[in-house]
């Protein structure tokens, strides 16, 4: 299905807009393990959830003149580009009830994901698996729409599998810094998947007793409060000792899911010293980042 929208004719009643976040969930896809694994995951998101599955691919377009052989290329990478998407998506519908729509274009992934990133509800992108070189030459997409998106982003490694999501609770990082949308977040997803949440704060190992204890009443009021909204997911708090990313990637290995914050920061304090950027790279369990505003 094309991204058009279906409107109803005249002797069509007006139906309600279903009580469901706007947006699709957008996955960006290409011919990696890494992304069809993200595929999946962003498939599970949209059947549970009642959005929109889009499914994004963006090819490159040869440089040159547009002569007879010059089209000839063209047609061919967008034959390739469309066959790619289109197997994928029949691949996805045998177990998603979601709506799937696909959209391609002859570009580079990071502007053309930027765009539809701006009305998505959602990012889902495989982890990043590229080489020193690659990320110099040509950057990392899950790093820059984990930077920038205005919604949550997940980074999924190529590791997931779906039977994993049932076996243990979502994990969210709650400290001082870590913004305040992560245990809302992880109560929802952990009320999708039907388990439970561990929030966490990391202090270090040298921090007096008394201060522990400021930070075990701190998490237990931020879990108070999140709770208020939404009571039916049971909310366990843990004081880690050591350093928020490291404590944050052990933890993933027995997760069902990450969650953490993206501060707003600029400078040397940017998003290349931020503990989402840290966890990104090595995570073991889909890691969700939501903005801080």
């Amino acid at each position: 299905m094309t991204m058009q929208e279906r409107l109803p004719g005249p002797d069509e009643p007006q139906r309600a807009a279903p009580e469901t976040p706007a947006g699709p969930i957008l996955v960006g896809v290409d011919d990696s393990p890494e992304a069809r694994t993200a595929a999946a995951y962003a498939a599970g998101l949209a059947g549970s959830s009642g959005r929109t599955l889009l499914l994004a691919h963006a090819y490159p377009k040869p440089k040159g003149p547009m002569d007879l052989a010059g089209r000839g290329i063209v047609g061919h990478l967008e034959a390739a580009a469309r066959d790619l998407v289109d197997r994928l998506a029949a691949e996805l519908r045998q177990t998603c009830s979601a709506q799937i729509e696909t959209v391609i274009a002859a570009e580079k992934p990071v502007p053309f994901l930027d765009r539809l990133a701006g009305r998505a509800s959602m990012v889902v992108v495989g982890q990043d698996t590229a080489t020193l070189f690659d990320r110099m030459m040509f950057g990392s997409v899950a790093a820059h729409l984990a930077e920038t998106a205005r919604c949550p982003v997940v980074i999924v490694p190529e590791s997931w599998a779906p039977s994993s999501l049932t076996e243990h609770r979502v994990v969210a990082l709650s400290g001082e810094h870590s913004g305040q949308a992560t245990l809302p977040t992880a109560i929802a997803e952990a009320r999708r998947l039907g388990t439970g949440v561990l929030a966490v704060d990391v202090v270090h190992h040298a921090i007096p007793y008394a201060e522990v204890e400021q930070h075990e009443l701190a998490l237990a009021a931020r879990v108070a409060e999140a709770q208020q909204v939404d009571p039916g997911v049971t909310v366990e708090t843990c004081i880690l000792h050591g350093h928020p990313d490291n404590e944050l990637v052990l933890e993933s290995a027995i997760a069902a899911a990450a969650v953490v914050g993206r501060p707003h920061r600029h400078g040397a304090t940017g998003w290349k010293r931020s503990i989402a950027h840290a966890v990104a790279k090595r995570t073991h369990c889909p890691l969700i980042i939501v903005p801080a505003d």
